[in-house]
């Protein structure tokens, strides 16, 4: 999927399904970029750093771009949210995969509902609402 032609919901979307999917097929993975890389050796260590600080920036720069379109309130941080946004997803990491794929559809649910909040600031006030009435729905 090319991210740079989706919506900023459409792309955290198919995020969240990235990290859904590795919890469900390759939790190893995600146990080592969770909780196992702080036993890496150098420099595997700086090198997982800097790619774990890209990532986050990455994050970042969606959302920020999700600003300039007038998708996110300008109001927010956006450094907070692409924190809150990898912090709302890390607990699938500590899930058994069993109980990451029979719970998928609440997991998804519940982020997205996050998602949608984050995104639903009314860009245009001056003091934003924390909804934009009739705008989303689960």
């Amino acid at each position: 999927v090319l991210l740079a032609d989706l919506s900023t919901f459409e792309t955290l979307n198919h995020i969240l399904q990235f990290h859904i999917d590795m919890a469900i097929h390759d939790p190893k993975v995600l146990t080592v970029f969770s909780q196992e890389w702080r036993h890496l050796p150098e420099p595997s260590l700086s090198q997982f750093i800097e790619e774990r600080k890209s990532y986050e920036s990455g994050i970042n720069s969606i959302l920020k771009k999700g600003q300039e379109n007038g998708q996110i309130s300008p109001h927010l941080n956006t450094e907070v949210l692409s924190k809150l946004f990898l912090s709302s997803i890390q607990w699938i990491y500590f899930s058994r995969p069993d109980v990451v794929l029979k719970n998928e559809r609440e997991i998804r649910l519940t982020v997205e509902f996050f998602i949608k909040k984050m995104m639903a600031q009314d860009a245009s006030s001056s003091n934003p609402s924390l909804i934009k009435h009739n705008q989303f729905s689960l």
